[in-house]
């Protein structure tokens, strides 16, 4: 008898090791399946530097230069920029802080083009990510928005490496619709770099 409940206690606890692998190999490619981009689509790039102006012209959403910027660097940090994107607004009505509703920008920014090799010391690791831009989503995007994602539509389409894009906008003067714009692609993202520090296991000290 306590062979036979030894033995069903030893079967239980296979059961239960496998069942749990089971479940962590389910749940590890859910995850790999839901991120933003398929599994191994892994791409070589290298930073190409753009200076773009453009002029926005809103009747819904009024920006101050200030707020103008922030929102315009935002969106190009989101697409796969690197972080040092600059953006300048101009041609705001004083006082200082006073909402606008067109001013001229200019966005001094670097983003990835794919190249063939990753031999060059220049190359960075990079993924085709999908990502929309909505009223919905990313979290600063709003209803207001579309009057500025039409305006920027030749800055995105001309100096993002971007493929299967569709880009639509219905702006409407003083309406906020929240299905008036909507632009879904995969951008060339670089991967976020492990230093050597973070991998080196640390050394207890013998003192």
């Amino acid at each position: 008898m306590r062979k036979t409940i030894r033995s069903g206690f030893s079967l239980a606890v296979v059961a239960a090791l496998l069942i749990g692998v089971s479940c962590w190999a389910h749940i590890a490619r859910a995850a790999v399946h839901t991120a933003d981009s398929p599994p191994g689509d892994i791409a070589a790039g290298a930073w190409q530097h753009h200076k773009v102006s453009f002029n926005y012209v809103g009747f819904t959403a009024l920006y101050t230069c200030a707020g103008l910027e922030d929102q315009v660097r935002q969106i190009l940090l989101y697409l796969g920029a690197r972080k040092d994107v600059h953006v300048s607004a101009r041609g705001c009505p004083g006082p200082f802080d006073t909402p606008s509703h067109n001013a001229s920008v200019d966005a001094d920014f670097y983003t990835l083009a794919p190249v063939a090799g990753a031999g060059a010391s220049d190359t960075v690791k990079a993924r085709w990510t999908a990502f929309e831009l909505t009223p919905r989503h990313p979290r600063f995007m709003g209803d207001g928005d579309c009057e500025l994602t039409e305006s920027m539509k030749d800055l995105i389409t001309k100096n993002f490496s971007l493929r299967e894009i569709e880009y639509r906008t219905n702006c409407y003067p003083n309406a906020f619709n929240p299905d008036s714009f909507a632009v879904k692609a995969q951008a060339l993202r670089a991967l976020p770099q492990t230093s050597t520090a973070s991998r080196i296991a640390p050394v207890a000290s013998p003192y």
